[in-house]
């Protein structure tokens, strides 16, 4: 498989792994979205697969080499995966980040996803918990310091710019135990 065709298969697993994202963000009934949830459980095994099978055979992607998408495409498929294969695959990404080959945005995000999954303090704010009582971004490390922590890790947009966009509740005095109560 060629560069070409290698970026070209990165970027189907892209739009495998966007797709029925896409169509639960936009679902407008519990029904429409719980469809969507399935479609999303059904296929990520599978997209998780073709992309472990093609990173075994193929160097991971790179942004020079294969292009905005297909870097995207790798950054998702682990974000969307398991707690292992993140701290497996992120000082990979972290080195392709220091080289100017991967996002140090998707970085923050891996990180601050690994942390909340081990219920710990999130470092960059890029992660949100809901429940029926609401939606909450979860407790970060050092909240007097969280936009210039973004700002150093290319997010455009402060803490509480980002949780009105997500229409989440930003507490800056919220502890772990806190939000752990709230879900």
């Amino acid at each position: 498989m060629n560069t070409q065709e290698q970026t070209a298969f990165l970027e189907q697993l892209f739009d495998a792994d966007q797709s029925p994202r896409k169509a639960f963000a936009e679902a407008e009934t519990e029904e429409e979205k719980e469809k969507f949830r399935n479609v999303m459980i059904e296929e990520d095994p599978k997209i998780l697969d073709a992309f472990l099978d093609h990173i075994e055979k193929h160097e991971w992607p790179k942004a020079s080499i294969h292009g905005k998408k297909a870097c995207d495409a790798a950054w998702l498929i682990i974000q969307h995966s398991s707690i292992e294969l993140v701290q497996k695959f992120l000082p990979v990404m972290k080195d392709l980040a220091e080289q100017g080959e991967a996002s140090k945005k998707h970085i923050a995000m891996m990180e601050d996803r690994l942390l909340m999954w081990q219920e710990q303090p999130q470092i960059y704010g890029s992660q949100a918990m809901g429940s029926e009582k609401g939606k909450y971004i979860w407790p970060v490390q050092n909240p007097d310091i969280i936009d210039d922590l973004r700002k150093n890790m290319n997010f455009t947009n402060s803490i509480q710019e980002y949780a009105a966009d997500m229409e989440a509740i930003y507490d800056p005095k919220l502890k772990v135990p806190d939000i752990l109560r709230l879900l």
